[in-house]
């Protein structure tokens, strides 16, 4: 799967537009919104009065330059701690892939991840690659993985547990979680958050709207 676009929500437009302007990205300002891009994704946000962040997602990152990204990272934000192996970095064995974290001015959990299973060996800065990952909070786990499966055409990344569960591939997965269940690594408890996103998969290219809950959604098939 791959993510083309993500749109979310913010109540700190100018301090989140100048927070990823710092981390390199190039930001795009509009009337009420700016966007960056992140390889061969576009990360929107959208102004909305008296929004509370939250968010979960994640940047595939070039595997092969994970610790210049860290070096570079640790520079410009406070990194989150990982206790169980005392760093930095999260090792992730089962999906082949090292991530480091840390939180947006709103709140936001954000995640760089270097999937060792992608061949990303051309590149040369240290930029993001994609969006690689996006959290759908939601009230039934196993409702929401079966509606994806049917309407999107995804499947699962690693088997599901009853209040999460990894679908898509490599490229790009939905992070489906249970409402309330708590965000490795923060333990910020997931939140049902508005969010739009486009994605393609093997079925085809969708554009998927939230408002709340994504079971409540619309998804399209564009």
């Amino acid at each position: 799967m791959r993510i083309h676009t993500l749109t979310l929500y913010t109540a700190k437009l100018q301090e989140m537009a100048a927070f990823y302007a710092r981390l390199g990205f190039s930001v795009h300002q509009e009337e009420h919104a700016f966007s960056l891009t992140a390889g061969a994704s576009t990360l929107r946000f959208v102004a909305r009065e008296g929004f509370s962040g939250g968010y979960h997602f994640a940047f595939n990152a070039p595997e092969h330059l994970m610790q210049q990204v860290f070096e570079d990272l640790r520079q410009k934000v406070d990194l989150c701690y990982i206790r169980e192996d005392q760093s930095y970095f999260a090792d992730f064995q089962n999906w082949n892939a090292h991530a480091l974290y840390f939180l947006d001015p709103d709140g936001n959990i954000v995640e760089y991840i270097g999937r060792h299973n992608l061949n990303h060996q051309d590149a040369e800065n240290l930029l993001p690659l994609s969006i690689s990952e996006i959290g759908l909070v939601t009230r039934d786990v196993s409702a929401l993985i079966e509606c994806l499966k049917a309407q999107v055409g995804v499947d699962h990344f690693r088997p599901a547990l009853a209040d999460f569960a990894p679908l898509g591939t490599d490229e790009g997965l939905f992070i489906v979680s249970r409402n309330g269940r708590p965000w490795y690594p923060v333990g910020h408890p997931a939140k049902l958050l508005p969010l739009v996103v486009e994605v393609e998969t093997s079925g085809g290219r969708f554009r998927m709207e939230v408002e709340e809950d994504p079971l409540d959604g619309q998804i399209q098939q564009l």
